[in-house]
């Protein structure tokens, strides 16, 4: 339901954000970019994504960095397999 994924999208952007900042005891100044999603993917989703970015990078002062959605993913698996000390792992079906 890509309308609905929008609509989620933009209620939800601002305080993931926020927790995300405090999470990493950071602030937006702190940034040295803005990563934003540019595709593939649905595209009120990217748009309010996309939108989010570019203003934030606007505002900061900070460059724009363009992220392909889904190397993001492939990267979060190595990101969250660094984060936790181990190595990512390929599974293969049967």
């Amino acid at each position: 339901m890509p309308e609905l994924a929008s609509r989620e999208h933009l209620r939800r952007i601002v305080p993931v954000v926020r927790q995300a900042m405090e999470q990493a005891k950071m602030r937006f100044e702190d940034l040295d970019a803005i990563g934003v999603t540019q595709g593939p993917g649905l595209v009120g989703s990217l748009l309010v994504g996309l939108t989010y970015g570019k203003t934030l990078a606007e505002t900061l002062g900070k460059p724009l960095v363009p992220v392909n959605h889904l190397e993001g993913h492939i990267h979060a698996v190595f990101l969250e397999a660094h984060k936790s000390g181990t190595s990512p792992r390929c599974q293969r079906s049967a």
